[in-house]
């Protein structure tokens, strides 16, 4: 079998994670826009045109079809200061980096998100711009009062910490389908 073929039948999840965790992903960097025109490319054919980029470059993907009023959010860039490869060992049960930042935070967020989305769980999605900057992007959304008044809930899938061991994404713990 391929790579090319491999990697097309990997979960969603698993696909979205290895994207976003191979590459380091500062604010405002091609590497961000890349990742956020991935991510779109990625979405459910279905779902393309219920999707938008605002001001502030956030993805937002509108799958409330039968009328949820959760919005998920997630953000694309990462604490890097430069650009390009990371370079990421994988044993049986970790990933993490080496001699850099993993890029869990919040490449783990953003695969969660995809994850949900290929899962038909319904509600509005957004893949948010310049968190490790001050919030860019969630200010940003912060000020559509018309756009958050749709929702009762809010669910920010964020990673903190250098523990669990923070650097390492435990595989046991993540769901093995798309």
């Amino acid at each position: 079998m391929s790579k090319r073929k491999q990697q097309t039948t990997q979960p969603i999840i698993l696909r979205t994670l290895e994207r976003a965790l191979s590459r380091k992903r500062p604010h405002n960097t091609h590497e961000v826009s890349n990742f956020t025109e991935w991510l779109f490319n990625n979405l459910p054919d279905d779902l393309k045109s219920f999707t938008s980029v605002d001001g502030a470059g956030n993805l937002h993907v509108d799958a409330r079809a039968s009328g949820s009023r959760t919005l998920f959010i997630a953000h694309v860039d990462t604490v890097h200061r430069d650009t390009g490869v990371n370079k990421i060992k994988k044993t049986q049960t970790h990933w993490y980096a080496d001699g850099a930042p993993l890029g869990a935070d919040d490449g783990a967020g953003c695969a969660m998100l995809m994850h949900l989305i290929h899962n038909g769980v319904r509600g509005y999605y957004i893949f948010s711009q310049g968190e490790e900057c001050g919030g860019i992007g969630a200010k940003f959304i912060a000020k559509d009062t018309q756009l958050l008044k749709q929702f009762d809930r809010a669910i920010a899938l964020d990673r903190k910490s250098t523990r669990l061991n923070s650097s390492h994404i435990p595989l046991s713990r993540m769901p093995s389908s798309a």
